[in-house]
């Protein structure tokens, strides 16, 4: 049975790929009480004493906000520990996931979908993310640097839920206000479960970094209102989700990815629009 080694195994997507491979694989969870990413000692501990046929890192700090309000914890975090982790892999040969962002786009000047080499990051947490990529690639060669999109799904037992577009809008119905979203910003949306279908087909391609997630042309408010159509047919959906046409109006908000890398390898995506169908039924039955 292969042995994988996971970081920041409480977190949403992490927790969630333990549970749907736990059965077929060896698999190591660590949170981050149990081992300190920025630590080198305890890195080469760990893989001086096990060997690892695939690292899936996640660990990081992810909220982007804390990265801003602690840049050189995020930097500490996010960079110094991803490297660390690489020469973790590269000691014993272990593969690595590394669970990167589509923010990598974030200060690209032309409108999206964009390819791995239009990356311009402009916020701490971009930088700390592209930074990491680049460290990964200088200590090993069996990389995979995944750049994912803002993931969503529904509630789960015992499963961290991360802030995603479901809930926002499941909280606005709860809470009767109104969520605002905003006309001018376009950004793929990935069912959590359908990146984690492909992780495993992942590793028979080319090493290297990816784009890994959904497509999508449809602005965030659009994409809000086909969520809250689905999820409260009877309700108007406009008393859900309120369309911002003011915000980022003189500078359109565009993070939208393009996955021609990862289709001329077989590996396919539904779009957002399906990836929420899709999602919707899955936890329907």
């Amino acid at each position: 049975m292969k042995k994988i080694l996971v970081t920041g195994s409480e977190g949403f997507l992490a927790s969630r790929f333990i549970k749907r491979y736990n059965d077929q694989y060896d698999i190591t969870a660590l949170s981050r009480k149990e081992l300190d990413i920025t630590n080198e000692s305890a890195i080469y501990q760990l893989f001086k004493n096990k060997r690892f046929d695939l690292v899936f890192h996640s660990a990081a700090i992810s909220n982007t906000m804390s990265c801003e309000e602690q840049p050189d914890l995020a930097q500490h975090i996010n960079t110094l520990g991803t490297q660390l982790i690489a020469r973790g892999c590269e000691l014993q040969g272990s593969k690595l996931i590394f669970t990167s962002s589509d923010q990598v786009y974030n200060g690209t000047v032309e409108c999206g979908p964009y390819l791995e080499n239009q990356a311009c990051p402009n916020s701490v947490y971009a930088h700390t993310k592209f930074e990491a990529e680049k460290r990964i690639a200088n200590e090993l060669d069996s990389y995979y640097n995944l750049r994912l999109t803002w993931l969503f799904s529904l509630p789960e037992s015992h499963l961290r839920l991360n802030q995603n577009v479901f809930m926002n809008i499941i909280n606005a119905v709860q809470n009767k206000t109104p969520l605002s979203m905003a006309a001018h910003e376009f950004r793929g949306m990935t069912y959590v479960y359908d990146v984690i279908d492909q992780l495993i087909p992942m590793l028979q391609q080319p090493y290297g970094t990816y784009n890994f997630g959904s497509e999508n042309d449809l602005c965030s408010a659009t994409i809000g209102k086909e969520i809250a159509k689905r999820l409260y047919p009877t309700y108007a959906s406009d008393s859900i989700v309120i369309t911002d046409f003011e915000r980022f109006k003189d500078s359109p908000r565009d993070l939208r990815i393009s996955t021609d890398k990862l289709k001329e390898c077989e590996i396919h995506f539904p779009t957002t629009i399906e990836g929420i169908e899709k999602c919707l039924f899955d936890f329907s039955n």
